[in-house]
């Protein structure tokens, strides 16, 4: 009998979206949706009741979680399914770090992380490797174990083929790999390369011997040298059509960067620098594909740099063809970029292009071989402002800490992107401290960069590799320069309070960078969130105001006693006077998100006692703080028609 096909994705960074098919099985939204599962989140709990790990105040959080469970979990689920809407990202990453916080507390073998998913402790060679697999003790282990029993999905005679994304999920590839040798005899296991990070080299990991005794064949580990090739995925993004993919097989057109191991999995060094014939054959199949496929509202071309020429020909051929549509690309900073062509590229929908900026100091840039010419600061300034004008977003890559950077070359770079954030609608950056890859060529030489390398030879470590920087100057520390790109990343939604990041947990900058909520959300959005966040609040409760139609977020009864209210998300106290503190929690406990917020008052005002006149306009002063302090919300619409007719 022939073996079926079947793909495994692997425990990751956190989703709320299930991709699971009657062929493919979602093993990351499966594990995600077990931890926050009110049975687990109860066995966490306990746990720390029993290990003497709980304060008043965790307490508190746990029953406040577990009370709220189910609008919790909406409210959660609405985050994802809007567009980016700051305060209640940052609402649930508190409720879901704090109940991520109390796991890593308990279990001393993995680390979890709503970032970077999880991970193992401390593992770096390939014996530590074996040693976890074995540990049947483990939440994951158990997890797994119990999913590969008890679900349908698994059966003998089947090819598995395991997808991942992250250079950390390799304990989970071999962990499943070998639960399901242990279970059935007539299988074969593969691990598939497409979803995996573009920027790490995986080639190592074929050397690993633990990996080949697990894992039987791979997958897409290279990738052929080819174009004209239509080869999209589709998705959702709050809830329109969108698609995403390479308008080339190739490597970058310039893949000279020093730090770079992008173009490892490329084992064929031709590129595509200029508009020639098979340029245009590529981007004429994409449109072609977008003419016949007019559901598709949104696409974003994950080419590492695609050169100006050939994006001005695809804003050309979009509009040529009348194809609405919004879409995203990166490429690198030219002096083709004129003003002209920026009112082009946003005219045919361009919406968000990313830029390698790395860094704005000119000793820098040669050293790490970013172009073969210095383009100004000011010629980037230009471009940067005249994309702002026109409508478009520019999102720059920045890396810090590059070896043998001081502290005054860095600052030229923080100070220029610091700029540009406050004097632009639309400019985004992702700040990154340097990260020594295997395969890149400052690894393969790094007597040219004046460093050591000091990572063990074993090590399964592709990235962020240890090593000691030999050269003078003052330089940041590697925590002084995470901290430093944390900050660059909270001025985003804090601007000048950017240290009162510390409020939110340092992790949240992290998490909205590598969740793309700030990119998504501004790549497809006609107005800026975040000039509407600092906008003066309401200053009295008007009718307008009084028709809408709100959702509650969940408060904290801190004290019942003082009557003091905390808000989560804006980390702020809200007191309810005692003459109106009875009516207060009716209203709480009989709010209604299907009507209005002027119905919902109205049911609770039948209850006051005594002085209405006064007591009313207390309870007025009260709700209004509710709405500016985003307890009582709406969800931000996404209207793309909208958008597409400008």
């Amino acid at each position: 009998m022939e073996r079926i096909k079947k793909y495994i994705r692997t425990p990751s960074i956190y989703t709320v979206k299930n991709g699971s098919t009657n062929s493919f099985l979602d093993i990351n939204y499966l594990l995600w949706n077990h931890l926050f599962s009110k049975k687990y989140v109860k066995d966490i709990f306990s746990n720390c009741k029993k290990q003497n790990l709980l304060t008043e105040a965790k307490e508190v959080i746990f029953k406040y979680y577990l009370e709220n469970y189910k609008e919790i979990s909406q409210i959660i689920k609405d985050t994802y399914s809007y567009p980016f809407e700051e305060q209640r990202m940052i609402y649930c990453f508190k409720v879901l770090s704090f109940i991520i916080d109390r796991l890593n507390e308990q279990d001393k073998i993995f680390s979890y992380s709503l970032i970077y998913g999880v991970s193992q402790r401390y593992v770096v060679t390939d014996d530590q490797l074996e040693k976890y697999l074995t540990d049947e003790n483990t939440m994951v282990y158990k997890f797994l174990n119990q999913l590969l029993l008890g679900h349908q999905f698994f059966t003998d005679n089947t090819n598995y083929v395991i997808k991942f994304e992250w250079e950390n999920e390799l304990i989970h590839v071999l962990m499943i790999a070998k639960l399901l040798k242990s279970m059935y005899t007539d299988i074969s296991v593969a691990v598939d390369f497409s979803l995996a990070d573009e920027q790490v080299d995986f080639s190592t990991w074929e050397m690993i011997p633990i990996f080949n005794k697990y894992i039987d064949s791979i997958y897409n580990l290279e990738i052929a040298s080819t174009s004209n090739n239509i080869n999209f995925i589709e998705s959702k993004l709050f809830g329109v059509t969108t698609v995403y993919g390479r308008l080339f097989n190739k490597k970058c057109f310039w893949h000279k960067c020093a730090y770079c191991a992008i173009n490892s999995q490329f084992k064929s060094n031709d590129t595509i620098e200029t508009l020639n014939s098979e340029a245009i054959d590529s981007v004429n199949n994409i449109v072609d594909y977008l003419k016949n496929n007019s559901c598709i509202k949104m696409f974003t071309l994950t080419d590492e740099a695609i050169e100006s020429d050939i994006l001005f020909y695809i804003a050309e051929s979009l509009i040529k063809e009348n194809i609405r549509i919004l879409w995203v690309c990166r490429t690198r900073f030219s002096s083709k970029l004129t003003k002209e062509k920026c009112e082009l590229l946003a005219k045919s929908g361009l919406r968000s292009i990313g830029f390698g900026l790395e860094s704005v100091n000119e000793r820098i840039i040669r050293l790490m071989n970013k172009r073969d010419y210095i383009i100004t600061k000011q010629a980037i300034s230009k471009i940067l402002f005249d994309l702002d004008d026109v409508g478009v977003n520019s999102y720059a890559y920045l890396i810090l800490g590059f070896p043998s950077e001081t502290k005054v070359e860095a600052q030229e770079t923080i100070d220029f992107v610091v700029e540009h954030l406050y004097k632009l609608r639309f400019f985004l950056f992702a700040a990154n401290p340097f990260y020594l890859m295997k395969g890149s060529e400052i690894y393969k030489y790094p007597e040219k960069f004046n460093i050591s390398i000091i990572e063990s030879a074993n090590s399964i470590f592709l990235s962020n590799i240890r090593y000691i920087d030999h050269s003078s100057g003052e330089k940041y520390t590697r925590e002084e320069t995470i901290k430093i790109t944390r900050e660059l990343t909270a001025r985003i939604i804090l601007r000048d309070n950017y240290r009162q990041q510390y409020l939110f947990g340092y992790g949240f900058w992290d998490f909205i960078q590598r969740s793309l909520s700030i990119r998504n959300h501004k790549a497809n959005n006609r107005d800026n969130p975040y000039w509407l966040r600092h906008n003066n609040d309401n200053k009295q409760l008007t009718k307008q105001l009084m028709i809408r139609k709100y959702k509650l977020i969940p408060l904290i009864n801190r004290n019942n006693a003082k009557h003091e209210f905390f808000n989560l998300q804006s980390h702020q106290y809200i007191f309810v006077d005692d003459d109106i503190y009875d009516i207060f929690l009716l209203f709480l406990k009989n709010y209604k998100k299907t009507i209005s917020l002027k119905e919902n008052i109205d049911k609770v005002m039948q209850f006051i006692q005594g002085n209405k006149i006064i007591k009313q306009a207390k309870f007025n002063t009260l709700i209004l703080k509710l709405i500016n302090q985003k307890v009582l919300y709406q969800n931000r619409k996404f209207c793309i028609e909208e958008i597409l007719k400008k």
